[in-house]
């Protein structure tokens, strides 16, 4: 289970019209995730089978701000944007699946690995093991 807490913020040059600033120069992205997973693997000799389900939700949340515009004396932009963008707060849920076979070869490994959900994802790398005294490696 693991919790993620993201605060983006986008600075931009405060607009001028006809009928003076508009007083908002940022837009904050506020987005609050939970993410839990599920693995298993088994190994086979010099292969290993892994899977893996992962779920998130995240919740997206959105506020316009900055210094307040010459264009407040005769509409509350602000307020009025923020209302709206409050409207249009979202949770996502996103599902995403793993499965990866693994074989190794001494010290190496070559694995692949196959990740789906709302897109589909591979890969394949080659992974190098430095020092482990506490595996026995797997002979012939």
């Amino acid at each position: 289970m693991s919790y993620s807490k993201e605060d983006v913020e986008f600075s931009f040059l405060d607009v001028k019209t006809d009928y003076g600033t508009l007083g908002i120069n940022t837009i904050n992205g506020l987005v609050d995730t939970w993410q839990a997973q599920v693995s298993g693997s088994k190994e086979f000799g010099r292969w290993e089978v892994m899977a893996s389900f992962m779920v998130n939700t995240s919740d997206f949340k959105y506020k316009v701000g900055g210094p307040k515009g010459t264009i407040e004396n005769t509409l509350p932009l602000q307020q009025i944007l923020n209302t709206r963008l409050h409207e249009i707060y979202k949770t996502k849920v996103n599902y995403i699946g793993e499965a990866s076979l693994r074989y190794n070869i001494g010290r190496f490994d070559v694995q692949t690995i196959l990740a789906f959900g709302k897109f589909v994802n591979a890969n394949i790398s080659l992974q190098y093991t430095i020092k482990n005294n506490n595996k026995p490696e797997i002979q012939n």
